[in-house]
């Protein structure tokens, strides 16, 4: 896809105003007229700023024809927001343009009244207030504190104009949170998800008609962009002196392969991801199934080499269309699907792990039974806060590296396992436990399947009595294939 540069061609915007959009990424933001627009990176690169002063660009063009939303996900993060705006519209428009109840902005120009809302929006069900409402101006404040694209893209239905106003949607985040994945896919990832440079412009297609409706673009942006912050040094410095490598590296380089606050840390690619293996004869193996119909299923297949390594070899990952939606399969089907599997791979599995609420709710229990019930040989993992935070810690425990040796590897095939260790974030409410706003499916599998007996003890390398009782038990133990 050939690389697009947008034109700077917009100085000062906000006429009036004792501001301008500084050189460099916040003005190409500014004068970029792609209809979705992604503006972040590095900490302190003037996201907010930029964001406000797209808005007035419209403000002052369109008058009473202009109708802007911003969000932010809860609102006391509206509150920064709030005062920014204040500071640069009342020396124009004065107190009075703030209507604090409806937390609403009524700009008057030569061409009318423009309006700008500040909202947030959390729970689900919030978007509904704006079924039917319309919008030229949509913005969001920190993306990627969104779990899902769902509310963002029912906004995008949202975004028109009766006038004819040209409509644009417009979005700032740093790297991390609960959202990573999907604002990564969206606006660095192509629709067949190859990864597109920032700055490249990705064509939306109509999927009827394969004709192009818009495009979205990634504009990065660096500390160094903002010479208000970055003369100084001082807070380059802060960046400097965080303790958690991966938030450092979000924060400091804007990197979308590193997720800030990621649950865990030490997982690699270099290190724990392997090529695809197949089980050695007479070795146990067993699985586990994170169900879902609605929401994505995920079940995986486990076995233990004779030096006590544990390999998941084996990934069935049920997703519709968009990131966190179920493919809708019956469970019988997906039964039918982990037979092919074990068939494939010459194995035969009597010891399955299942999510517990296929037994605790009754609505769940068909479930149970369609996925091959007692023939399965599926048990139940541990369910409650407690075993959340135990199933957590075993899965730290399986990846360390001890004697140059993880003790957990998974097989390449595994991609959506792969994917959720690398990118889902703690609980920022608990830090015993992951953030389950997030795509958690594939972790909950491998939790679950690391509750077979014995799995949560430390791995400690080939000269370990309890690694030597896993071989004797494997050699005792012939699985027919």
């Amino acid at each position: 896809m050939q690389q697009v540069s947008v034109k700077a061609d917009v100085v000062d915007r906000v006429q009036g105003v004792l501001w301008g959009p500084q050189p460099g990424p916040q003005t190409l933001f500014l004068s970029c007229r792609y209809k979705e627009v992604l503006f972040g990176g590095q900490a302190g690169g003037g996201k907010s700023d930029a964001l406000i002063g797209d808005c007035l660009h419209g403000v002052f063009q369109y008058g009473s024809a202009w109708r802007a939303i911003l969000f932010r996900n809860e609102y006391p993060n509206i509150e920064e927001l709030e005062g920014r705006c204040l500071e640069l519209f009342t020396p124009i428009w004065g107190d009075g343009c703030y209507k604090v109840g409806r937390k609403r902005f009524e700009l008057d120009t030569e061409k009318g009244t423009a309006i700008l809302s500040l909202r947030a929006m959390d729970e689900r069900k919030a978007v509904y207030k704006y079924q039917g409402h319309q919008f030229s101006w949509i913005g969001f404040d920190e993306l990627t504190q969104w779990p899902s694209d769902w509310w963002y893209e029912y906004l995008l239905s949202r975004l028109r104009s009766p006038y004819g106003v040209p409509c644009t949607m417009r979005a700032t985040s740093n790297p991390g949170n609960v959202g990573h994945n999907w604002v990564k896919s969206r606006f660095m990832m192509d629709e067949d998800g190859r990864r597109v440079e920032p700055m490249t412009p990705i064509p939306v297609h109509n999927p009827v008609s394969g004709e192009i409706l818009h495009h979205r673009i990634f504009i990065p942006s660096r500390l160094s962009d903002n010479r208000y912050l970055a003369e100084d040094g001082q807070y380059l410095a802060t960046l400097q002196a965080m303790s958690d490598p991966t938030l450092r590296r979000a924060y400091m380089e804007g990197d979308w392969d590193i997720v800030a606050g990621a649950a865990f840390p030490e997982f690699r690619r270099s290190i724990h991801v392997v090529k695809n293996r197949v089980p050695p004869e007479g070795v146990r193996c067993w699985r586990s199934c994170d169900w879902g119909f609605s929401a994505p299923y995920c079940v995986l297949w486990f076995y233990r080499d004779r030096d006590g390594q544990i390999v998941v070899f084996h990934c069935l990952y049920g997703q519709g269309p968009k990131a966190g939606q179920g493919s809708q399969t019956p469970p019988s089907e997906v039964w039918s699907m982990i037979q092919d599997v074990e068939e494939s791979y010459g194995i035969y599995v009597t010891e399955g792990w299942l999510d517990p609420q296929c037994w605790a709710e009754v609505g769940h229990v068909s479930d149970y039974l369609a996925l091959g019930g007692p023939k399965a040989g599926w048990r139940k993992w541990g369910k409650g806060p407690q075993s959340r935070m135990h199933q957590k810690r075993a899965v730290h425990e399986a990846l360390k590296v001890v004697n140059g040796r993880p003790g957990l590897v998974i097989c390449e095939n595994c991609e959506p396992l792969i994917q959720c260790l690398e990118t889902i974030p703690l609980d920022q409410n608990n830090i015993e436990d992951v953030d389950t706003h997030a795509e958690d499916h594939a972790y909950d599998a491998l939790r679950g399947g690391l509750c077979k007996a014995g799995l949560t003890r430390k791995f400690s390398g080939a000269n370990d009595p309890f690694a030597e009782a896993v071989r004797k038990a494997n050699e005792r133990t012939i699985w027919n294939g």
